[in-house]
């Protein structure tokens, strides 16, 4: 998760990437050129997948936002994913600063807040 404010003040922006290389390979495994030559993965790939078995899956997620400057804010929710290419999906309002939702791998949401 990332997060910046405008030089204005006037809104902020929030990014969050959902990946997970183990379940991205299940849903889209890799099959290399037939003409390429035969080897094993790198050290370092090998070792990502395995944590990855190991690890998370997240379905989703509670921003809890401090400090912003405004009272209330307007919120847009635009989604990355194998359907959604940059896509407005929700607008709305904040009055408390928190924001939950349903999230799936692989994925990728940007959240700009506005002034109300």
């Amino acid at each position: 998760t990332l997060a910046g404010r405008s030089k204005d003040g006037k809104a902020v922006t929030i990014i969050i990437a959902n990946f997970n290389p183990h379940l991205y390979f299940k849903e889209y495994p890799f099959s290399p050129p037939q003409d390429a030559p035969s080897r094993e993965a790198p050290s370092q790939v090998r070792e990502v997948m395995e944590e990855a078995k190991r690890g998370y899956n997240y379905t989703k997620y509670n921003l809890e936002m401090n400090n912003l400057p405004w009272k209330s804010a307007r919120f847009e929710r635009y989604l990355v994913d194998d359907s959604h290419k940059l896509e407005l999906i929700e607008t709305g309002k904040l009055s408390d600063y928190s924001l939950t939702r349903e999230t799936k791998s692989p994925s990728v949401e940007i959240i700009r807040l506005y002034e109300k």
